[in-house]
């Protein structure tokens, strides 16, 4: 925590506590300052075979099991998709919510960089008041990073905010968009015909992630495979002499897999 208590944030003009709140309220000249943190924390949880109806972690990811007492409901989950990921996994994603005795809505985005747009988010939010997602609800995200970005942008702005699960299933979303808590869709411009790259977005972090490097980077193409690997080299290039060691090493077997 950050002592406030002898200056400004902004200037040297001393700042004197409350007493009752000495940490986040503040007398100035004018008035109060009010300062206060928003703690950000999720847990990225690692699996394998995800979809499996063994494999709980979309289940307890979503909502408690049917036997603790809540108001959200047991009995229902939903889930932004993208089409692609639905059109090869989608009855196998259904499977797994019935075999639980679950019945799962889905709202489906195509994935491709021009879908990334406000529309697609208003869409998502109108389809989440058509299922009445309650505040402490959350939803599941299920695609690429453009899908993330899109369902991350809408959960921000949902109710004021409601909690959403990562699941990434490209190598570059597990890599990037995965562990971040940007949101971002890209915007045109109406003034200026313009159409301006994650020009609208928020920071907002999702209560989890769960990512699965088997089950859905196995249906990729070598050039998807290889956009993911670009990402990693770009961490090694910053931060890990280790990393870099091993894409050199071991990188082409990597994409070839």
């Amino acid at each position: 925590m950050h002592n406030y208590s002898e200056t400004s944030l902004t200037s040297l003009t001393p700042l004197t506590p409350l007493p009752r709140a000495p940490n986040n309220i503040f007398r100035t000249s004018t008035g109060y300052r009010n300062v206060f943190t928003l703690p950000i924390s999720y847990d990225v949880n690692l699996s394998t075979s995800i979809l499996s109806p063994s494999n709980l972690s979309l289940l307890h990811a979503t909502g408690p099991p049917s036997s603790t007492p809540t108001s959200i409901p047991t009995s229902t989950r939903f889930a932004a998709m993208d089409s692609t990921v639905f059109e090869i996994f989608g009855q196998k994603i259904l499977s797994y919510f019935t075999f639980h005795s679950i019945s799962l809505t889905v709202h489906l985005i195509d994935g491709e960089e021009i879908n990334k747009t406000p529309e697609a988010v208003t869409a998502l939010i109108d389809s989440l008041c058509l299922y009445k997602l309650k505040r402490r609800e959350p939803f599941l995200a299920i695609g690429g990073g453009v899908l993330l970005d899109i369902a991350g942008m809408a959960a921000s702005l949902y109710r004021r905010g409601v909690p959403f699960v990562r699941v990434p299933t490209t190598l570059l979303a597990i890599v990037d968009a995965s562990v971040g808590v940007k949101n971002g869709v890209d915007f045109c411009c109406r003034k200026t015909k313009h159409s301006y790259k994650n020009r609208t977005g928020t920071f907002y972090a999702p209560v989890s992630c769960l990512l699965d490097a088997g089950t859905f980077i196995k249906t990729q193409n070598r050039r998807n495979v290889s956009n993911g690997c670009g990402e990693i080299m770009k961490l090694a290039l910053v931060r890990s002499a280790e990393l870099f060691q091993l894409l050199e090493d071991h990188g082409e077997e990597l994409v070839e897999r």
